[in-house]
């Protein structure tokens, strides 16, 4: 019996990978989606098996001034929040700047570095930490106090970046303000699911590991899985994580041209992760959006983002916060998530109210696997320091013959967010349906 030849096969599952086979299918077109997980989604995960509705995944939509799933949540009546009031910077000992004389300090920097590059311009590219060591000298005007932290602060971008300062880009490393950031209120996985109403069931195989793709002499394209079975198809989309297509998991014969080559290894790999606490009570600032901590754990420096999920989840049912933890310590909480508590016990304590009472212990709580899971090993795509991402999306839009790729990683207009991954995954299904 012969096996059928489908138009497309998009590997992965994701917000790229179900956005292009829902507008594949809504065309009339066959398609399949791989997914190697039990459910659809991949980066984004809501996860309500316990009450409290936890995001494992994406939180927020970002750049809502250029956001089309933004614009898809309001359309469906959904109620995303803006939590962009300033967020309060505190270290070990509690609130860092009560009387803002660190923030006007450093608000200088991000004028002072398009300054700098505007009289540097043959300088491709410096990494943050020298960048800012060069606006500390050059604020010799700065008090002792101020030198020391306003270096922390200006030190906050590792943490989105997963890396240390002398790694993180400083000219491709920022994210365009394209407006405001609104909390994906009462779960992501809404948006997922309308968006997916194309799709039929019987087209996604959970479960289903791919380990090559091989271009046939006929110009079809065979996808194999870990588990030996063969689909073919005339066009495959490649939605898979950057970090995996950096590891080589999934083989490609013939070999990928060179340009996808550079694509792959053009980009750096953001290693961060979220862990949600939740108690029996608020104890930290009721009314606060978020705050960010650029304090020490075990001696280290460690920038970390605490948002106040109390105020998003449940009508304020569920106090609770989620912490976004960069590399290394995301790593070790990762393999050791029961000692999340303990090593997170001083940002904790950092934004609690009551100086005086200890962080109570919590009910609940959660440590996401982004950067050891096989079908991620990454959070997120980042710049590399001296190459300029936008290279690498331009060679993924190009794509590869009848070999496509989308997601995040490969599109500069919300490089890095879920709604890029959309943006992409709209990208190729238009691309394919202009060629069938």
């Amino acid at each position: 019996m012969n096996e059928p030849v489908y138009d497309t096969i998009v590997v992965g599952g994701g917000m790229s990978g179900v956005k292009a086979a829902a507008d594949l299918s809504a065309a009339g077109h066959s398609v399949i989606i791989l997914e190697g997980r039990d459910r659809l989604g991949g980066r984004l995960f809501t996860d309500r098996s316990n009450g409290p509705i936890y995001e494992l995944g994406c939180s927020w939509f970002h750049q809502t001034l250029d956001n089309p799933l933004y614009d898809l949540a309001l359309k469906i009546g959904l109620k995303p929040e803006y939590d962009d009031v300033g967020p309060g910077i505190y270290d070990n000992n509690g609130p860092l700047d009560p009387i803002g004389k660190l923030g006007q300090a450093a608000s200088d920097f991000s004028p002072w570095t398009t300054l700098y590059f505007d009289k540097n311009p043959n300088i491709e590219d410096i990494s943050l930490k020298d960048l800012v060591d060069l606006f500390i000298q050059e604020h010799p005007n700065l008090s002792d106090y101020q030198m020391q932290e306003v270096k922390r602060i200006l030190k906050i971008p590792t943490l989105i970046n997963g890396s240390p300062a002398d790694q993180v880009s400083s000219k491709f490393g920022s994210i365009p303000p394209l407006g405001r950031d609104a909390f994906a209120t009462g779960g992501y996985d809404q948006i997922l699911e309308y968006v997916s109403k194309p799709i039929e069931k019987k087209n996604i195989f959970f479960n289903t590991v791919v380990s090559e793709v091989k271009r046939l002499d006929n110009d079809l394209v065979d996808v194999i899985t870990e588990n030996g079975k063969k689909f073919t198809s005339k066009y495959v989309i490649i939605t898979a994580p950057i970090g995996v297509l950096q590891k080589e998991l999934i083989k490609f014969t013939p070999s990928l041209p060179e340009k996808i080559v550079e694509a792959v290894n053009g980009l750096g790999i953001s290693q961060i992760g979220k862990v949600y606490f939740q108690f029996d009570e608020v104890f930290w600032p009721i009314d606060s959006n978020k705050f960010v901590f650029v304090g020490d754990i075990n001696g280290e420096y460690t920038p970390i983002l605490i948002s106040n999920w109390y105020l998003y989840n449940g009508k304020k049912q569920y106090p609770g916060v989620f912490l976004i933890v960069p590399a290394p310590l995301i790593n070790k909480l990762e393999a050791n998530p029961s000692q999340a508590f303990e090593i997170l016990k001083p940002v904790l304590e950092s934004i609690k109210i009551d100086r005086k009472k200890a962080v109570p212990n919590p009910t609940k709580f959660k440590v996401t696997t982004w950067n050891s899971d096989k079908l991620t090993n990454g959070a997120i795509s980042r710049a590399k320091l001296g190459i300029n991402p936008s290279i690498a999306t331009k060679n993924f839009e190009e794509g590869a013959g009848n070999i496509r790729f989308a997601g995040e990683h490969t599109t500069y207009r919300g490089f890095t967010f879920v709604h890029g991954a959309w943006i992409s995954g709209e990208r190729e299904a238009r691309y394919i349906l202009s060629k069938l």
